[in-house]
């Protein structure tokens, strides 16, 4: 009689509280980041990937023993369980967990205790990304002892974010992407302000973009440098105007249609766009 096998449910549990994506959509439409975040979170089929896949690397590179048996929790996607298996697979066949560094921790989130977060915490928070509430959940934070080298990129011995991503074709835009997307600015900002002690030295972005036959061109590492003192002064000013938007909650009219059809909550009547 064989052993019976460990069982991992997946399934979405949800963001950090009130992170990058809520202050992005708000910086497009108050109204619409609003009734996102008050409504239930049911993801997409590529989305439903990407948090399986989260999981298992999560489990991997803490060094957890990665169960026999992984299946979809309540109305979760069953083929999405499967693709981010599948991905995972490739991926854990292609890298030590240690390949990026030492790895200090994962699913890191800040501030300690999110929304929840003491006034101290809170204060920091503030005085390092220009508003309050902001939270964030790093995918995980390596330590380097020695010299790497990611594109044209030297990376010095330090500690270093990593962001995983799954993709389902590979962008050839995407290092400009990454290296000016807010959440890997601001996911410096804070985690430097939280951890003045072990403050970062950039961030890695680790994708596996999900060809039919994974092989080397599915895997790729793009490094972001830290932000420079204008960059910070930009990305405050956006922020702070995306949560005005947010707390006037306002509907910005020329939102309405998404490019794929009309906004889901005009449809249900949740915003009358006044």
């Amino acid at each position: 009689m064989s052993d019976i096998q460990p069982v991992l449910y997946i399934e979405n549990t949800g963001g950090s509280g009130r992170g990058i994506g809520f202050y992005s959509e708000a910086a497009l439409c108050g109204r619409r980041a609003n009734l996102n975040a008050e409504l239930s979170d049911e993801s997409g089929e590529a989305a439903s990937t990407g948090i399986t896949f989260h999981k298992l690397a999560e489990m991997y590179h803490r060094g957890d023993s990665i169960p026999g048996v992984v299946l979809p929790y309540a109305n979760f996607s069953a083929d999405a369980v499967q693709e981010g298996l599948r991905l995972f697979g490739a991926y854990r066949q292609r890298y030590a967990r240690d390949f990026l560094g030492e790895v200090i921790d994962t699913e890191i989130l800040l501030p300690e205790g999110g929304l929840e977060a003491s006034p101290t915490l809170q204060e920091q928070v503030l005085a390092a990304v220009g508003v309050w509430p902001f939270t964030a959940r790093i995918d995980m934070a390596v330590r380097r002892t020695t010299q790497g080298k990611i594109g044209d990129y030297v990376l010095e011995p330090g500690v270093y974010l990593v962001d995983h991503k799954t993709k389902k074709r590979k962008d050839p835009d995407a290092e400009t992407t990454y290296r000016f997307s807010p959440q890997m600015l601001a996911y410096q900002l804070l985690w430097n302000a939280l951890r003045p002690k072990e403050k970062c030295s950039g961030f890695i972005i680790n994708v596996v973009v999900a060809h039919k036959k994974l092989d080397g061109d599915s895997f790729q590492q793009f490094f972001i440098p830290p932000p420079t003192e204008d960059e910070v002064a930009g990305f405050k000013h956006w922020l702070q105007d995306a949560a005005l938007k947010a707390q006037l909650n306002q509907a910005n009219l020329a939102r309405c249609s998404l490019g794929y059809g009309l906004c889901p909550h005009l449809l249900t009547g949740a915003c009358t766009r006044r």
